[in-house]
């Protein structure tokens, strides 16, 4: 009943404007997939690009979508304005990129360890020059003199021998990684809406608020959640090892593979960004009044502790009154407003 009064609320916001829906998530996905293209030209820049580019994308087709629900018009100065916003203040740091990277990089070693283990095994007991191919790559790597090209050669001996097998130990591990690190990103953009709700509080209460509000309702929202979005890590899964399988058979390089394999993970996970945004505000419309009631528990805390140990400034109990008196603000009352219309589902 739930997640069927969830899905019904996620297709109510996708038919208020499904045209607009798809020029954000079209646009939003192509972009994505050309600035991950540029680790084709530049290895390994997405370190980069995903931090400073790609997630900032993603914050602004969240709002931007957010603004479809009250018709405004989106322009490509307000584009802009929307995209320069993720460095400031208010919201940097809102999707703990470095927190969550380094939870997905965890993930990845303990993947690649047991995955390489395994595929060294096998490989070895089906075909003997595995062993001698790997000891002329250590040789080739202690003797300090080499190039690119001469791993490249290296790799490529013995009809690929090598490379598939870094391919095959290496690859899969990037992938589930990628996965979760999209999946964690996702789950933080719930701070988005929060934070457009309570315009005055900061990024560190709005986590301490968000990590109270999952206290005992982890696996429930985790499953409403992928209720929703499955597709969305389906297709970034597929679109993955596409690209992957289509580097590794046109270029067998492995500075080409990942960044395919970014760039297919992008192009597929396209075409269900239209509906990944209703849903992602479907989600946080269920679980606001969770969230308000935690804030408004966290902000008496605070003051209470703050009233016991030092006496409050007339500037910090007003601001602090504020953040309560937020929790009774349009926003609120427009979910409420929402919930008292005519069932989208059954219209």
């Amino acid at each position: 009943m739930q997640r069927s009064k969830l899905k019904q609320q996620a297709l109510y916001y996708y038919r208020h404007s499904p045209v607009s829906c798809w020029i954000l998530g079209i646009t939003t996905g192509f972009l994505v997939a050309a600035i991950l293209a540029i680790d084709l030209l530049v290895p390994f820049l997405s370190f980069l690009t995903i931090p400073l580019l790609v997630v900032p994308v993603i914050f602004c087709a969240t709002i931007q979508h957010v603004m479809l629900k009250t018709d405004a018009q989106i322009t490509m100065t307000s584009s802009f304005r929307t995209f320069a916003l993720y460095f400031k203040r208010d919201f940097f740091g809102t999707f703990s990129v470095i927190f969550n990277f380094v939870k997905s990089l965890l993930l990845f070693l303990i993947v690649e360890t047991v995955v390489s283990s395994v595929a060294s095994f096998l490989i070895y007991m089906f075909n003997p020059q595995f062993e001698s191919s790997v000891n002329s790559l250590y040789q080739l790597l202690y003797s300090y003199e080499f190039t690119y090209e001469d791993i490249v050669n290296q790799l490529n001996a013995n009809n690929y021998l090598l490379l598939q097998y870094i391919v095959i130990s290496f690859v899969p591990a990037c992938g589930i990684a990628l996965i979760f690190f999209i999946y964690n990103l996702s789950r933080y953009s719930m701070m988005i809406y929060y934070k457009m709700q309570l315009k005055r509080t900061d990024s560190r209460f709005a986590k301490l608020v968000y990590q109270f509000s999952l206290r005992g309702r982890r696996m429930e929202m985790a499953r409403n959640y992928l209720s929703l979005q499955w597709p969305l890590y389906v297709l970034v899964g597929l679109g993955f090892a596409g690209g992957a399988v289509f580097g590794y058979f046109f270029y067998h390089d492995l500075m080409k593979i990942l960044p395919f394999a970014l760039v297919g993970s992008a192009v597929l996970a396209t075409f269900f960004l239209p509906f990944y945004f209703s849903n992602q505000q479907a989600f946080y419309d269920m679980y606001a009044s969770l969230y308000n009631q935690v804030t408004k528990s966290v902000t008496t805390s605070i003051i209470g502790n703050l009233q016991s140990d030092i006496e409050l400034s007339k500037q910090e109990k007003e601001r602090l009154e504020e953040t309560l008196s937020d929790m009774d603000g349009p926003l609120n009352d427009e979910h409420e407003g929402e919930d008292n219309k005519k069932d989208p589902g059954g219209s």
